[in-house]
């Protein structure tokens, strides 16, 4: 080395996790830092009244508190609500993301007391919802005159709801409040002795038996390599493929009558749709889609298929419809609670195309309220569409899925009768309505063969980690994995998207990546203090865990001399002046201590040093000063 000045450069170098297939048994040593809010709302429900800890908060919200969510769900991103009322006195900061079930400008079709047409612009927000920090997951809907969510803060379910009876005031309520049974007697109500839910068998369209279940198949490529690039456009190594059907919504005349308008009943419309879907990504790994002028509200006075010979279905797929060119994936009719449920067809069957009649109440307490007697539209809603994806009722399984089978915290799941305390299958099941808002494992596995083997079901490429499907990882993702965690059932869906290393299980070590992919790509800066020192170093590509880091290091003669690089936790807060020239990283010596050092020879006046960095979740967001002389 020369006795004059030594060129020195520092490179500010952050690292980040690059995984692979074959990454170590690791965990995060920090978590990332919580995403900036986009928008902040504070204080958006004021308390009207509190009965105590496990009881429940009154509060209320104004078409002022609906234009602030209007706003942040435009925007995107992520969205805090400071001091969300809990019971007892408690309060909670909520971080929000957009989700949305209808394609972008999507319009639904109202109908006119004189049968004209008008389009409804959908004016439901709605959001998932976590409690940074906490283990938590949470779901919020708001319109201009009903409110519903829930959340689930460390164990503890709260639930959000305007009730039957839309307007300004709501409810929060702890889990206890909803300790009553609620027992739907199987009578007349639910469509007569023969049953509320009927249903045609389905043929057997060469699908894996209904037998005992096992975990299925990859749904995704060949589940090898590297997963890599977490910056960018996401490749077949590092997506998932998962399902995606249009559904066509039918709003007859009685359930018109439980709304004050067609657009609340557009809004509750959109609510149920969103909560099914949450179920749907969750359990089986499909969405469903609103197309615009795929959800019609009848005007409540008349349903324009009255009379017509064969009823709904033939009406429908007849040139008297006038939506009759329109493609759909699937029809469900909504209807007044008490008319019945009925479902026949498959998905995508064009011989017998998949119609579906639902009846709902028109409220329920929350999209994913797990147990409550007030579940029954999404618990119908989500039984009439799985019959659609192949799936017969748990008691005609062979052998059949009992009420209680210790696979989840409830006493059946969607697909159930266990609803019912009456003998309508062997053997009799006389349990209080616990109907768990999913489906059980063996349902998955059947649907998920289902939607394999149908080649007209779209697919899309869902980024490993990405739960909610929007295209980001961030905290809100890695708040629903920690759910997943505590959920206390199967979800197949979710394992192979939170499966970040693909060795088939889910857990901490997929939650260090997960937190080691939020943080930044790894970036170098250069920065060369006052300018004394000459520029000597260079990176040739970024430094990412798990890979060979290089750099290299220019000889000013271009001779063959000895070059180093020492390696630093922290730069000095000024450059120090030696008779080198200027000292710019805390080694030892100069107030700090040396992380690394490598030495190479130039050849023809350039060096270049390689050093493989470990993979270690621990070392994602470090940044280490380096200077090279």
């Amino acid at each position: 080395m020369t006795q004059s000045r030594i060129p020195f450069l520092t490179a500010i170098l952050t690292l980040t996790a690059a995984a692979s297939a074959q990454s170590p048994n690791t965990a995060l040593a920090s978590e990332p830092a919580a995403p900036v809010p986009a928008r902040r709302i504070v204080e958006p429900f004021p308390r009207l009244a509190d009965t105590g800890a496990e009881g429940f908060v009154t509060a209320w919200f104004d078409e002022h508190t609906w234009a602030a969510f209007d706003a942040a769900h435009g925007a995107g991103g992520i969205t805090e609500v400071r001091d969300l009322p809990l019971p007892g006195g408690a309060s909670a900061t909520l971080l929000l993301r957009p989700v949305e079930v209808w394609e972008a400008g999507g319009t639904a079709i109202a109908i006119g007391e004189d049968g004209e047409t008008t389009r409804v612009v959908p004016s439901v927000r709605m959001f998932s919802a976590f409690v940074p920090g906490r283990p938590s997951r949470g779901f919020l809907a708001i319109s201009p005159t009903m409110l519903n969510g829930y959340l689930n803060l460390e164990g503890v379910n709260y639930f959000l709801s305007s009730g039957a009876d839309p307007g300004h005031g709501f409810t929060i309520s702890h889990q206890e409040v909803f300790g009553e049974p609620d027992v739907h007697g199987h009578s007349e109500e639910h469509g007569g002795a023969q049953g509320w839910c009927h249903y045609q068998p389905l043929p057997s369209n060469g699908l894996h038996p209904i037998g005992p279940g096992t975990r299925g198949g990859s749904a995704y490529g060949n589940g090898t390599g590297a997963v890599g690039g977490f910056g960018g456009s996401a490749s077949a190594a590092n997506t998932v493929q998962e399902w995606e059907t249009s559904i066509f919504i039918e709003v007859d005349r009685r359930a018109r009558g439980k709304f004050q308008s067609a657009q609340e009943a557009v809004d509750y419309v959109t609510l149920l749709v969103g909560a099914a879907t949450t179920i749907y990504e969750r359990d089986i790994g499909m969405r469903l889609l609103l197309p615009s002028g795929y959800v019609r509200v009848s005007n409540g006075i008349s349903d324009p298929w009255e009379g017509y010979p064969g009823g709904y279905q033939k009406w429908f797929e007849s040139p008297a419809n006038p939506l009759y060119p329109v493609q759909r994936g699937l029809v469900n009719r909504l209807t007044r609670f008490g008319r019945g449920s009925a479902e026949n067809g498959l998905l995508c069957d064009q011989n017998d195309p998949a119609f579906a009649s639902s009846e709902i109440k028109g409220f329920f307490p929350s999209p994913t309220q797990h147990t409550s007697k007030n579940n029954w539209d999404l618990y119908a809603f989500g039984m009439e569409n799985g019959h659609a994806f192949s799936s017969p009722h748990t008691q005609n399984y062979l052998p059949p899925i009992p009420c209680d089978d210790g696979s989840g915290p409830d006493q059946g799941t969607l697909m159930s009768y266990c609803a019912f305390p009456t003998p309508i299958w062997q053997p009799k099941q006389a349990v209080v309505e616990k109907i768990g808002m999913r489906y059980h494992e063996r349902v998955q596995t059947r649907m998920r063969d289902f939607f394999r083997r149908k080649r007209c079901i779209p697919l899309r490429a869902v980024r490993l980690g990405d739960f909610d499907d929007n295209g980001i990882l961030d905290m809100a993702d890695l708040a629903e994995f920690d759910a997943f965690l505590l959920q206390g059932f199967r979800s197949q869906a979710a394992e192979e998207i939170l499966d970040i290393n693909r060795d088939g299980v889910v857990d901490g070590v997929d939650r260090g990546l997960l937190s080691a992919m939020l943080i930044p790509g790894s970036t170098s800066t250069v920065h060369n203090g006052s300018g004394t020192n000459c520029l000597c170093l260079g990176v040739v590509n970024q430094p990412v865990m798990g890979s060979t880091f290089q750099a290299v290091v220019g000889v000013p003669s271009g001779g063959d001399e000895l070059t180093a690089i020492f390696g630093a936790r922290h730069a000095l807060a000024s450059p120090i002046p030696t008779r080198f020239g200027e000292a710019l990283i805390r080694i030892a010596g100069f107030g700090g201590g040396t992380l690394f050092t490598r030495f190479a020879r130039a050849r023809g006046g350039i060096a270049t040093h390689t050093m493989k960095i470990p993979y270690s979740p621990s070392f994602a967001g470090v940044s280490v000063e380096m200077q090279a002389f």
